[in-house]
């Protein structure tokens, strides 16, 4: 069962820091509805759960991924990312980077994302051993930005019609599994 889309939010916030542990503990308690979407026993645990232990977020990530399901995280924590790309502020040059790293840890379908940009900006991180302001980064950028946001556009259509399925599993090298659906010309 897949839960509602704001209750996801709220789960995959905390999943990722954004919401602070006593926020999403107030939260829990205050909303009503989630003993009746969850299954009893995975309710009963969050309820039950000690949120003022040293390291709370390493078991409650736990409990929520298997609410949610590693796959729709995947899928959430990509697209975030994607969005967040098209602002084209300060955090370009390193979401580009990490489209690059992303494409040679088995998330082949950024192969362009990743070579055509994030690479690009691999390269030119670092001029003489120091790093290249973000400002000329950005400025160096700018006359890419066009093909750039075709491009993560296109991904997210990817994401958002489910031509490309993560399963929530990953292979024998670490490599997440996914179906992708995309047609001849997408994949070109």
């Amino acid at each position: 069962m897949q839960l509602p889309a704001h209750i996801q939010q709220v789960f995959f916030e905390t999943l990722e820091g954004d919401m602070p542990i006593p926020a999403f503990e107030t939260w829990l308690y205050a909303n009503k509805e989630l003993e009746t979407i969850l299954p009893p026993d995975d309710y009963f645990e969050l309820i039950a759960y000690n949120y003022t232990t040293p390291f709370p977020r390493r078991d409650l990530h736990a409990m929520l991924l298997r609410a949610t399901g590693m796959a729709a995280y995947e899928t959430w924590r990509l697209r975030r990312k994607l969005v967040r790309t098209l602002q084209h502020d300060e955090t370009l040059p390193q979401l580009l980077m990490s489209f690059y790293d992303m494409y040679y840890k088995g998330y082949f379908f950024l192969e362009y994302l990743g070579l055509q940009f994030g690479l690009r900006v691999e390269m030119g991180y670092y001029v003489h051993g120091e790093r290249t302001p973000i400002a000329q980064q950005l400025k160096e950028l700018a006359p890419l930005f066009p093909r750039l946001d075709l491009a993560i556009n296109n991904t997210i259509g990817w994401l958002d019609d489910q031509k490309i399925v993560f399963s929530g599993e990953r292979d024998e090298y670490d490599y997440p599994i996914y179906a992708d659906h995309r047609t001849e010309e997408e994949r070109r």
